[in-house]
């Protein structure tokens, strides 16, 4: 077995197992792994983000499964974070892939199980409240997860804890948000990049008021913008697992016939 740096040199060989990185902003690494005799097995990509390694494929022919190799190509990555400050690596995967048995094998902790909905931010955008809400620019009060001290850090971990957020290491800082307008913390909103969009993991407003839910939203959006993320056709993604959570994010996009969606989905996270 033999793993190898996919590069523009050797990428012929490998670009049917590897996906379309062209829209993505953060530093992909893609690997590729060959048999004793240099035939190409498969391969695995990934998208170092801030304190996050998130997989975007990890595909083994039919021919070469069940040879290990696609754990040698997670341990390969493993090992090149080691000493960094990426906590986590992540990944999401199709329920119907069957796939939990060999994450947890990884090391990998399992968390959603989940239906994925998606809409675009030209459809958001079609509702005239959402409109009105977000071009009103109003963000007061609202700070990102990355700019905490350390006291308001500790204050964010007793609220994940109060509601049984299984960890505060499996999001990324820089696209997660607080509320706190009285310095007592009362709204959070958790997100990663992903694909072309963001990824919604969690959003809470203890009050309730709609009002900091666009807040929230807001900025958000705006992180989108500034990382190239702002065409009509980029994404923001929905983890439902509940009745309520669909309510809210319907409220926030204007009508659930605008939400695609993505199938069943779990999301493993192996911590670095």
């Amino acid at each position: 077995m033999k793993i190898t740096r996919i590069t523009p040199a050797n990428e012929r060989f490998f670009s049917f197992l590897i996906p379309d990185t062209s829209d993505i902003t953060g530093k992909v690494i893609s690997l590729g792994v060959m048999d004793d005799d240099g035939n190409v097995a498969g391969a695995l990509s990934v998208c170092l983000e801030y304190r996050m390694v998130s997989v975007l494929s990890l595909y083994i022919l039919p021919e070469f499964r069940r040879r290990g190799y696609a754990k040698t190509l997670l341990d390969t990555i493993k090992t090149s974070i080691e000493g960094t400050d990426h906590l986590a690596i992540s990944v999401y995967y199709p329920e119907e892939e069957g796939a939990t048995a060999f994450y947890e094998a990884c090391g990998f902790d399992i968390f959603e199980d989940a239906n994925l909905y998606s809409v675009m931010l030209g459809e958001i955008f079609r509702s005239d409240k959402t409109r009105k809400m977000i071009a009103s620019g109003n963000i007061s009060g609202i700070v990102n997860v990355s700019d905490l001290g350390g006291n308001d850090n500790k204050k964010l971990e007793r609220y994940l804890t109060s509601y049984d957020f299984p960890s505060g290491d499996f999001f990324d800082p820089e696209w997660s948000t607080v509320g706190s307008p009285t310095g007592q913390l009362n709204s959070v909103l958790l997100s990663e990049p992903y694909k072309q969009g963001a990824n919604i993991l969690w959003l809470n407003v203890r009050s309730g008021d709609p009002r900091a839910y666009y807040k929230h939203l807001n900025v958000l959006i705006k992180k989108m913008e500034t990382s190239g993320l702002n065409s009509n056709e980029s994404r923001l993604y929905f983890m439902i697992d509940n009745e309520k959570t669909m309510e809210l994010a319907t409220v926030l996009i204007g009508g659930r016939w605008h939400m695609k969606s993505e199938g069943r989905v779990l999301h493993a996270v192996y911590p670095v």
